[in-house]
């Protein structure tokens, strides 16, 4: 029997694995700390739920509108991540009973990497990356404060508060590819810490590009809206201005062929306009429907320019349904990208 080359070829490549490319689903959100005192457990408060439909004529559409306790907001922040299929999570603004209630309400088998921004334990704000355990494990992970001194649990000088970026490298359980996530929520009064924390960030994010451990994805809140006064660190992470100096032990442990050459893309701008969804400010306050006075666009989803990924999806969802309350302050960010070694650096 004699085989044509197009044959040859074709069994060649029915016998020949096709390479890993993953599809992960992403979420960042600044869920807003526990600000209100209200004690009532999660057992309780599910408890306590209403099995009956209201009619039309019982309602009145969005009434709740300024802040409520975050044992009332919990069960809608959970169900937003459970029913849109999310696998990792980066959550800002919370502290350590709302990580626990997080786990509690997710799953066992949800996971997180994060410490408290205040202690590098449990007080103070988290900026975690939840994962679900079933889809992906995480192979290691750390901290590192948005300071001079990123080493040490500290503060810059001007800054509303102590901030921290969790870096967590992560592997497709499925398929073994790789990829990493910075959660961060930079400061909302020092432009000159969100400055640095850009700089730091760019500059740990480089190195974790270039050494092999997959595409490297920021997400979080910047404090930084593009075209305003505040953009120096949206301009920084993008690549648009240069990093300022930066600790220098720092500097080294993690200096890289690229660390200047690298940066990130917006994923918004990168996603095919028609793939675009959602609100465009990721930021609502806690205001009547209606009143845009708060909104902004300062929580983003970026990946690097080192390639290995592609955008899919895009959307900024919603956090103020007709017949409840504000989950957040801020609103939800969802994306779709691919892991793909074979997409090449922008």
């Amino acid at each position: 029997m004699k085989f044509s080359i197009s044959s040859a070829i074709f069994m060649l490549s029915a016998l020949t694995p096709a390479l890993a490319i993953s599809n992960v689903r992403m979420l960042t959100w600044v869920v807003h700390p526990d600000d209100i005192t209200d004690t009532t457990t999660v057992a309780a408060t599910i408890a306590a739920l209403n099995s009956t439909v209201p009619y039309d004529s019982e309602m009145s559409y969005y009434s709740t509108y300024t802040e409520v306790s975050w044992a009332k907001r919990r069960l809608a922040i959970s169900n937003e991540v459970l029913f849109n299929k999310v696998g990792i999570f980066s959550i800002q603004g919370a502290y350590s009973n709302q990580m626990a209630d997080m786990i509690t309400l997710l799953g066992s088998q949800w996971k997180y990497a994060g410490v408290g921004r205040d202690n590098g334990v449990t007080s103070g704000e988290y900026v975690a990356v939840f994962y679900d355990s079933t889809l992906y494990s995480l192979t290691a992970s750390d901290v590192f404060w948005l300071t001079s001194t990123p080493y040490d649990v500290s503060k810059y000088s001007g800054a509303g508060s102590y901030r921290i970026a969790t870096v967590a490298r992560m592997k497709v359980i499925a398929t073994g590819d790789k990829f990493v996530i910075i959660s961060t929520h930079l400061d909302d009064i020092s432009n000159d810490s969100r400055v640095l924390s850009a700089s730091l960030i760019r500059w740990r994010s480089s190195y974790e590009a270039y050494s092999g451990y997959g595409p490297v994805f920021l997400l979080g809140c910047l404090n930084s809206a593009p075209g305003s006064t505040s953009s120096d660190a949206y301009k920084i992470i993008t690549g648009a201005e240069s990093m300022t100096t930066i600790n220098s032990t720092f500097s080294a442990n993690y200096a890289n062929p690229i660390d200047y050459s690298f940066y990130y893309r917006d994923i918004m701008q990168a996603t095919p306009p028609e793939r675009r969804g959602g609100h465009l400010s990721s930021v609502s306050g806690f205001n009547a429907e209606g009143v845009t006075t708060s909104f902004t666009r300062t929580t983003f989803a970026m990946g690097p320019s080192s390639g290995g990924w592609a955008p899919v999806r895009y959307r900024v969802g919603e956090n103020f349904f007709d017949n409840g309350y504000h989950m957040s302050n801020h609103r939800p960010l969802y994306v779709d990208i691919t892991i793909d070694p074979n997409v090449n650096p922008v």
